[in-house]
């Protein structure tokens, strides 16, 4: 005998609010439909830049692994970014380097990532004389310009590229190009996305300090003082709409300290008006005469380098170069068949060729001289000498 068929009966009163409910669902689905074609557009810029669902999570251990395939990238990207902060603080370098890779990969919009990442390749490997594994360079490069794609407005990526450029490489063409980037913004006209920390401006003033003194380092004075009278204007404009901002105004100061200094530079190397101390002759210290010529001509340095191979992988730099105290002659050694890395936007990883041998360093030069030497026989791993 087969059991009774149970039939569930509703209320009259369920029944009756059951219509309206049903309506009601069918109504907010649709508006979820509108909402979510107008949301989409957005949603597929946010993703565009991200790596192949794939290759990312193949790094990936089980902890992990769940989170990407299940969509949640970003989440899986901000533990292993906390990941990333256990490494450094315990000095193990080596294993941030793939967890920086998977993670740009995961959310190419981490832009703290791409700065601290070419940050720690460009600093952090360094020598028994601090002095930095330059094989890193172009990795470093290679991810601010993947980073700089993937977020156009963000000025941050930008000048960590040029100061990179300005403060380690020493490449000031492409730092200028990296700053006035960041100054011109996402749309070229030098005003920020609503919203952001600068707004309405692209970039925070910083950018515009250091642009004057990339110029500086060019020999390009006029150009550094127009870029600090810029950076000037754009705080007087801050100071009228908040004249009590006590930063502003001590921000100003150095700004206005720092063109004077400047201006007085130009005045003593190139002009015969306005000299200081530095240069109490009347003529441009570009054309000072030597001692035993009273006629003006161009400022001789007389850089005469000599090199000493101490012991095996051990030089002594030395020489006279005429030129104040303070100044700096630049050192570079290299294997005699080195190449730089050519510097792409496209990186898989951050493998670097460890045959390869490159040094650089800065000698101070104390009374038209400089000597120092250096030992790179503590270091096999970075200088093989291959």
């Amino acid at each position: 005998m087969s059991s009774p068929t149970l039939t569930k009966r509703y209320s009259p009163e369920i029944l009756r609010r059951r219509t309206p409910l049903t309506v009601a669902v069918v109504g907010l689905l649709l508006v979820s439909a509108v909402l979510q074609r107008a949301i989409d557009p957005t949603a597929k810029l946010y993703h565009v830049g991200e790596g192949n669902i794939t290759r990312a999570s193949s790094g990936l251990n089980n902890e992990f692994l769940i989170l990407p395939l299940l969509g949640f990238r970003e989440a899986a990207a901000g533990l292993l970014w906390v990941r990333c902060d256990e490494f450094f603080h315990s000095g193990d370098y080596d294993a941030i380097l793939p967890l920086v890779r998977l993670i740009t990969w995961l959310d190419p919009h981490a832009e703290n990532v791409f700065v601290t990442g070419a940050w720690h390749l460009a600093y952090n490997f360094t020598d028994s004389s601090e002095r930095s594994d330059r094989r890193y360079i172009a990795p470093s490069q290679a991810l601010l310009d993947e980073g700089i794609i993937n977020n156009m407005n963000i000025p941050d990526i930008k000048f960590e590229k040029g100061w990179e450029n300005y403060d380690k490489i020493k490449d000031f063409i492409a730092a200028e190009r990296a700053f006035k980037l960041a100054i011109a913004g996402p749309r070229g006209d030098e005003s920020g996305m609503k919203g952001s920390d600068d707004y309405p401006y692209a970039s925070p003033l910083k950018t515009h300090h250091t642009l004057a003194h990339t110029y500086e380092k060019q020999g390009r004075i006029p150009e550094a003082l127009a870029e600090w009278k810029r950076a000037i204007a754009r705080s007087d404009k801050m100071l009228a709409a908040n004249k009590d901002d006590q930063a502003t105004k001590q921000m100003r100061a150095a700004e206005m300290h720092n063109y004077q200094i400047t201006l007085q530079r130009y005045y003593d190397r190139y002009t015969t008006k306005n000299h200081s101390a530095v240069n109490a002759s009347t003529y441009p210290a570009v054309l000072r005469p030597a001692p035993n010529n009273p006629k003006p001509q161009p400022w001789d340095v007389s850089l005469v380098p000599q090199i000493e191979v101490v012991r095996p992988k051990v030089l002594k730099v030395s020489g006279q170069f005429n030129t104040a105290d303070g100044s700096r002659v630049d050192l570079k050694v290299t294997d005699f068949d080195y190449t730089e890395r050519p510097i792409g936007a496209t990186l898989n990883n951050f493998d670097i060729d460890l045959s390869q041998t490159v040094l650089m360093d800065a000698l101070a030069v104390r009374k038209n001289h400089f000597e120092r030497e250096i030992d790179m026989s503590k270091d096999p791993k970075m200088y093989g000498f291959n």
